[in-house]
């Protein structure tokens, strides 16, 4: 198999580039992204207009890095509630940063990786993750070159295959 892909640890800066790219480009296909559902916001504000060309140009790495989050290394919840987002896998804050946790949800709804937020019956912001995103390593993990070649390689290939529709 001829796999060229670098991966992206999660970071603000890379999540402010896909989303600034994603947001100024106008020459492409558009998809409207509210990080809210429509049962939280009223006057609809919070929707953004992002490009479809860019967000499929970085839909692996937007993949890669939603698969950092805690979240998505509990397979047994289909949810995760809004404040899971800054916590990655290794239990540590990858961001505090609100503005970046916004962009983060933004490009990973377009994506496909999540759905919008909306309240669960507890009253908790909660939004679906997709069940096909693969739980990831941070590069600098001790495990991540065994695993990259052995788990992430097999397991992106045949996820390339079912292959998923972008929101």
């Amino acid at each position: 198999m001829s796999y060229e892909y670098e991966p992206e640890n999660l970071d603000s800066a890379f999540i402010d580039e896909i989303y600034e790219e994603a947001l100024t480009d106008k020459k492409h296909v558009h998809v409207p992204v509210e990080v809210l559902g429509p049962h939280l916001v009223k006057n609809r504000t919070g929707e953004v207009i992002l490009n479809m060309d860019v967000i499929e140009k970085y839909s692996e790495y937007i993949d890669y890095m939603f698969g950092q989050i805690r979240a998505f290394h509990d397979t047994s919840k289909r949810y995760m509630a809004f404040q899971e987002g800054y916590i990655d896998y290794m239990n540590g804050y990858w961001t505090e940063d609100t503005d970046t946790i916004l962009k983060f949800y933004a490009i990973g709804i377009a994506n496909g990786s999540i759905l919008p937020f909306d309240r669960s019956k507890n009253g908790i912001l909660v939004a679906p993750k997709d069940s096909f995103v693969i739980p990831t390593l941070n590069t600098e993990d001790p495990r991540f070159p065994e695993w990259f070649e052995n788990v992430y390689k097999k397991k992106y290939e045949l996820r390339k295959n079912i292959g998923r529709p972008l929101s």
